[in-house]
């Protein structure tokens, strides 16, 4: 195989370089790679990835780093093949790394390529962030692979799942969204009201408890999103979800989440600020009747004329 050495000697140079960025803070982290991005970009497209491969060589550093380069080449097929390889890897490591790539500079290209970490990836992790990126590029191509998911019902992809059904906002989640929602939250750990957790167990259990509580929530607001008044409901009441304060200690409650879900549903003005909830409360106090009723019939139709798109 010809490479071009020059070629070679950059790029090893350029891996080693995106490597040594994993120990930086992250201010000058964000300035190297940004630089990095610059030089990658500026490279000779002919012959890219043999010449990759002969500077990655039999290292493990410079190996892990190797999607930094080719996401800037997915216009090149051999990049994609490469990539999509590494999304086979036994090192899931490797496989987390090219999925965050895929997500941060929104490759929608591969969006196909995450359907089968999505369905058969080992690991919980690797399937979780295929979801999570898949709801970020919201492609036609991942859609049937995510209700799959959903069909089945793995509870320990609830959180991702819930997440995506609610980005994409389409009729055919409402099932699961429905079940999500429909689980039961617990009460809080009988701790919980006096004193923050300080064992690994009462992390655990207050993790569990909260997670369910904000699940629900993500599932009711895709059930908004769809029109449905149970849904709506919860958001309203979720509005006023207490912060926890023992002592020092302080955990907010779920009243700003609440209320950029309602903002989201009935187009209201917000920023994330929780100056901003007092005046969703207002809103919602005003309008709850209405919400209920003929706003449940406003959003559906909206839903529906937006789901005529697919």
């Amino acid at each position: 195989m010809n490479t071009n050495k020059e070629l070679v000697r950059r790029l090893k140079t350029i891996l080693n370089r995106y490597a040594r960025t994993n120990r930086m803070d992250s201010d000058t982290a964000e300035v190297e790679l940004d630089l990095l991005d610059k030089e990658v970009k500026a490279l000779p497209r002919d012959g890219i990835v043999p010449a990759l491969q002969a500077a990655v060589g039999h290292s493990k550093t410079r190996r892990a780093e190797v999607v930094n380069v080719l996401s800037w080449f997915t216009d090149i097929p051999e990049a994609v093949d490469f990539l999509g390889h590494e999304l086979s890897s036994p090192d899931y490591h490797i496989r987390e790394r090219v999925l965050g790539i895929i997500g941060h500079r929104k490759l929608s290209k591969l969006a196909p390529l995450l359907n089968d970490v999505i369905t058969h990836d080992p690991v919980q992790s690797c399937r979780e962030r295929a979801i999570s990126v898949a709801a970020w590029l919201k492609q036609e191509v991942n859609f049937p692979a995510i209700l799959q998911c959903a069909e089945i019902g793995d509870p320990a992809l609830m959180g991702a799942l819930v997440h995506a059904l609610l980005d994409y906002g389409r009729s055919e989640g409402y099932p699961y969204l429905r079940r999500a929602f429909e689980k039961p939250v617990p009460p809080p750990p009988p701790w919980y009201t006096k004193h923050i957790s300080t064992t690994q167990q009462e992390y655990e259990e207050e993790s569990r408890w909260s997670g369910r509580k904000i699940t629900k929530l993500f599932a009711a607001w895709g059930l908004a999103k769809l029109g449905d008044p149970e849904g709506i409901a919860h958001l309203g009441e979720m509005l006023y979800d207490p912060d926890h304060q023992v002592g020092q200690s302080y955990l907010p409650g779920q009243s700003l989440r609440a209320a950029q879900a309602m903002a989201d549903v009935f187009n209201l003005p917000f920023e994330w600020n929780t100056s901003h909830v007092p005046a969703i409360r207002e809103w919602w106090e005003r309008n709850r009747e209405w919400a209920l009723s003929e706003g449940t019939r406003s959003v559906t139709e909206k839903r529906s004329s937006s789901d005529g798109l697919h």
